[in-house]
């Protein structure tokens, strides 16, 4: 363990050295003092706390790095140096200051001061950095939030209706980006080659921006119909990505309406519960259902206390027949009655794999043994009038 500490103390240092050599201004806050001057205690930086400061960070700091360790933050400040960077640090500070002690403390609680480089921090968070201080790219995404294509990457956004097998009718699209060119090995985020983070971020608020049309569409023509749109866990992992997203998801008022599901994505196996809960967590406020999308059935959410979603996912593998179906089924079955959620069950491709997953309660499927599975935005309207989807009149 102190090797590992011995190696992160380098790293940090490295990036601090970088940092200091290229002239960027670097700052460190202190919540642990700040919070315990403001009576709250040592509370560490939890999920809460950091999307508080994040809110008064953002519209002060545009464009600069915020990064958490376990007892305070660091700014990195590209947008600006010398006294103008200092004055920055100040209004970061008092915002900080007003968010802990109101708006009449009657002095700063916190203390920015020069980064020290024994801090602990996540080496994944340092990895990040570097790659957001290099030049940013022209936007990749251009046109994928509203007509749905990239064509420098040769991928369409689709919709794949997922049925509720209860009521036997279809309940919700979900979004999924399909590759047009036989290099890629074909659909989600697997359609996309080489993202970098600050591509995640681009890509999500794209797909998110796209669904959200098909959302408020069939909200308008009086479908109850939602729409599952993912979410990259890696988008939720950098300050700059995460404000990004989220102050997107405020915008489309998912907070208030059912039927705009971000879908958590990207999960590798062996996630601790505690990180996929943490992420859910950073949703929950600006969405009113938030689902997660589990990448096999080796993720132990038996003992580990509710995680907030309202509904799990599962795609089967592609080689999957009844017994694998049946396999997975009841696995997610047993998760998600465990988490007090819905199951989702994804690429139901075969006779034989939907007769296992109708044997099983789960709630939702999709796959080409139950329908299309890639509709343009324009087809998913029609096909929601065509196919029965539930209206608002029936549940009045």
């Amino acid at each position: 363990m102190d090797h590992e500490h011995d190696a992160e103390n380098q790293a940090i240092a490295g990036m601090l050295e970088h940092a200091l050599m290229a002239n960027r201004p670097l700052y460190f806050f202190d919540l642990g003092h700040a919070l315990e001057r403001a009576g709250l205690g040592a509370a560490g930086t939890p999920t809460w706390l950091r999307g508080l400061c994040e809110e008064r960070i953002g519209p002060l700091s545009d464009g600069d790095i915020t990064l958490f360790t376990t007892d305070g933050f660091y700014l990195l400040v590209g947008s600006c140096e010398g006294d103008e960077a200092d004055a920055l640090a100040a209004r970061v500070d008092r915002a900080m200051t007003e968010l802990f002690g109101g708006e009449d403390a009657p002095e700063n609680l916190l203390h920015p001061g020069p980064a020290r480089a024994g801090d602990p921090m996540d080496l994944a968070l340092i990895e990040r950095a570097r790659a957001i201080m290099s030049p940013a790219p022209e936007p990749r995404f251009a046109g994928l939030g509203s007509d749905g294509r990239s064509a420098k990457d040769g991928v369409q956004l689709f919709f794949a209706p997922v049925r509720d097998l209860r009521r036997g009718t279809p309940m919700l699209f979900h979004c999924v980006p399909v590759a047009l060119h036989s290099e890629a090995p074909g659909t989600g985020y697997r359609a996309f080659r080489n993202l970098t983070p600050q591509d995640y971020a681009a890509l999500d608020c794209a797909m998110l921006e796209f669904s959200a049309a098909l959302a408020r569409g069939l909200s308008e023509s009086g479908s109850i119909a939602a729409v599952a749109v993912p979410v990259h866990a890696e988008t939720l992992g950098w300050s700059r990505g995460r404000q990004r997203y989220l102050a997107l998801l405020r915008e489309t008022g998912a907070a208030s309406a059912p039927q705009l599901l971000p879908v958590l994505d990207g999960l590798q196996t062996g996630t601790p519960p505690e990180r996929i809960a943490e992420m859910v967590g950073m949703l929950k406020p600006h969405a009113k259902r938030v689902v997660v999308n589990l990448p096999d059935p080796e993720v132990a959410l038996d003992s580990s206390g509710l995680i907030g979603a309202a509904g799990f996912s599962l795609a089967l593998p592609w080689y999957a027949d009844g017994r694998v179906a049946q396999r997975w089924s009841r696995w997610l079955e047993r998760t998600c009655a465990i988490q007090n959620a819905f199951a989702w069950i994804a690429c139901v491709n075969n006779a034989e794999a939907l007769q296992a997953v109708r044997a099983n309660p789960i709630r939702f499927a999709c796959g080409t043994a139950l329908g299309p599975t890639a509709l343009t935005r324009d087809a998913a309207l029609e096909y929601a009038r065509a196919e029965g989807f539930p209206q608002k009149r029936d549940i009045a």
